[in-house]
């Protein structure tokens, strides 16, 4: 509960010349569709370069600012067009994160033609 929290730390803090005031408020997670043109296409594009991936949602732990246009009417995807074997994900966000140039190059390469295909959906 985001107004118990601030009450709590205003009474934690005690102090009436400190004012908080929130730069984001709470929203409750939000999904974007899988039965969307977007997706298809994604799916469509990842299959053309690798037959085998699996196209799926993910549960994401963190934040993105996709929560505050889904409700505008725009599906967003957190799509990451690199193939990540399990020792490239144990270094997420370490000091010794790698990702293979040749990941980079294909994953623009993937990323460029959803972009483009879908500018051209009706």
């Amino acid at each position: 509960d985001p107004q118990a929290f601030a009450a709590e730390l205003r009474s934690v803090i005690a102090d009436d010349h400190i004012d908080l005031e929130p730069i984001s408020r709470y929203r409750k997670p939000n999904s974007s569709p899988t039965g969307t043109t977007l997706y298809r296409t994604i799916e469509q594009v990842v299959h053309k370069y690798n037959p085998q991936a699996l196209v799926a949602p993910t549960l994401n732990s963190g934040y993105t600012e996709s929560q505050m246009y889904r409700p505008l009417g725009l599906d967003c995807y957190g799509f990451i067009p690199v193939e990540v074997t399990p020792e490239q994900e144990a270094t997420e966000h370490a000091a010794n994160e790698r990702v293979p140039v040749e990941q980079i190059r294909q994953g623009v390469k993937i990323l460029y033609e959803v972009v483009a295909r879908a500018a051209n959906e009706p």
